[in-house]
């Protein structure tokens, strides 16, 4: 029989199996990108799971103690944050509670790291007003104390000396959290010392500080012009003559007119006349945003390019008091005008804070 083989024309070609080489790389190459493109994703996703079910259990097992608090003795009625937290360990595992002279050792870290950048010493977290809190005629706000929960949470947490939740008010619910918990101003962190031991006001961002009710944390100045710090800039609510005829009472203000006095209703909002900023304040703060970009300065305080702000003084005549003009081209001193306290809603109101 004729051998098949060796006739070219009846050769057999064996067949290919497998990948080239090329084949192979290619394919790798196509599975690294896809996986530079989700790991990352799938690991955040990860992350911020963990994040949020971390968050959710810390607030409401403090949310569930105060609850508890509420039905058992009320929230009202104490004296400091300490007394306050000295109750709620009756219902929260608290491991240990330092007083406002020692908050660091309640606390994972020496400094967190603001919306800013700037880092923020933690042992000055000693009043509400560093929690961004305002005090009126509904809030004081006490100095802080420190907590560590007995799962290892960290609180720096001031307490409302007019909360005015008693035995019968009946809590709500909002996600993890109860309404039985508006007494207290508080920030948290939910995973210790490890990094980045950033504070943020939501809990979608990478920060690990979060707020409980605490409307910011730092440093209550705007800007501070020669030792002097100047709280946020405000547009004054004016208040009723009735209420205004109080505020004279208080000391707040030495007089009142009998319809929309916004000038009463900075210095209510300060504190009293004597907290607002005096003649050499606003000079020394207009010196401040002359220098380098005046619209941009002004822009990073919430202002316009030309504004204007009231002093504290009162006037002499009628029912007036000094507001002073800032324009960006204007000379080195201050445009004082006298007006009347109730034609001028457009004026801004500043305190000075301690």
């Amino acid at each position: 029989m004729k051998n098949l083989s060796e006739n070219k024309s009846y050769k057999i070609t064996r067949l290919k199996n497998g990948f080239t080489l090329s084949e192979v790389l290619i394919t790798i190459g196509i599975i690294g990108v896809v996986a530079v493109i989700t790991i990352p994703a799938l690991i955040s996703n990860v992350q911020n799971y963990v994040k949020s079910k971390r968050v959710e259990n810390i607030e409401q097992k403090f949310s569930k103690a105060t609850d508890k608090m509420l039905i058992a003795s009320g929230m009202e009625d104490y004296n400091s944050t300490q007394s306050f937290a000295n109750e709620l360990s009756k219902h929260l595992n608290i491991a240990q509670i330092c007083d406002n002279n020692n908050l660091r050792s309640c606390w994972p870290t020496d400094t967190v790291t603001l919306n800013n950048g700037k880092e923020w010493d933690i042992s000055k977290t000693t009043s509400g007003k560093t929690l961004k809190m305002v005090n009126d005629e509904n809030n004081e706000w006490d100095n802080t104390i420190g907590i560590i929960t007995a799962d290892g949470t960290s609180f720096i947490m001031s307490y409302n000396k007019k909360c005015s939740m008693s035995q019968t008010t009946s809590p709500s619910w909002i996600g993890s959290k109860s309404s039985s918990t508006n007494c207290v101003a508080a920030i948290y962190d939910w995973n210790g010392s490890s990094k980045p031991n950033s504070f943020g006001m939501t809990t979608s961002g990478k920060n690990d500080i979060i707020p409980l009710n605490a409307n910011g944390l730092g440093n209550a100045c705007s800007i501070e012009v020669n030792d002097k710090c100047f709280g946020a800039f405000f547009i004054p609510s004016a208040p009723t003559f009735n209420e205004c005829f109080k505020l004279i009472n208080s000391g707040i203000v030495n007089k009142c007119s009998a319809n929309d006095d916004y000038f009463a209703g900075a210095a209510k909002q300060c504190g009293g006349k004597n907290n607002m900023p005096t003649i050499s304040d606003l000079k020394a703060l207009k010196n401040e945003l002359k220098k380098g970009d005046w619209e941009n300065n002004a822009k990073n305080l919430g202002l316009p390019s030309q504004f204007s702000v009231w002093s504290s003084v009162e006037g002499n005549v009628g029912y007036s008091a000094d507001y002073h003009s800032f324009t960006p081209n204007g000379n080195n001193g201050i445009n004082v005008t006298t007006m009347k306290r109730t034609k001028h809603p457009e004026i801004y109101g500043v305190c000075i804070i301690d």
